[in-house]
């Protein structure tokens, strides 16, 4: 990290003196843990209130500031990974990069059948929360089901383009 951003850090822990490689290490990894915690729980609360606003039939500006700022941290960390050419796979045989691909195949797999799942849940949570009634439409189900398969695909293609064989 930078001299200013260990200043700050320092700062908002209160530590005084410095801290060394191991120290700082251990700061840094409880600082990520907390991070990703605080990100999960920003996400079931912007589930939450998405539920609450179903159920008003409104939109109302916490959620809208809960879902902005989900997208502005989930967008932040990927242009940081990105400029930092952190979001490249390497591999060096064509095995590793067989097997790199066969990751990402279940994983996209994966990402389908998340999408999927999640698309019809909430479209059946907020029909019963406004209708009060549980209404299914297979029409939905055809179109989530094209939307998780191209979700599927994109994220695969991404995935499988990061991936480099360096020899």
């Amino acid at each position: 990290m930078t001299r200013k951003n260990n200043s700050f850090v320092d700062s908002l822990l209160g530590f005084i003196q410095d801290r060394d490689e191991r120290e700082e290490q251990m700061v840094y990894e409880k600082m990520t843990n907390l991070f990703l915690s605080s990100f999960w729980i920003l996400l079931l609360f912007l589930l939450i209130s998405g539920t609450v606003d179903a159920y008003h039939n409104t939109i109302t500006v916490g959620s809208f500031l809960l879902f902005t700022f989900s997208v502005f941290i989930i967008s932040s960390i990927l242009i940081i990974l990105r400029k930092s050419g952190l979001d490249k796979e390497v591999v060096y045989s064509e095995e590793e990069y067989q097997s790199m691909l066969k990751k990402v195949r279940f994983r996209s797999a994966l990402a389908f059948g998340l999408f999927l799942l999640l698309s019809l849940f909430f479209n059946i949570l907020f029909k019963m929360i406004v209708y009060k009634e549980l209404n299914f439409d297979h029409v939905n189900f055809l179109v989530w089901m094209i939307i998780g398969i191209l979700y599927g695909l994109v994220s695969y293609y991404y995935a499988k383009s990061k991936i480099t064989i360096e020899k």
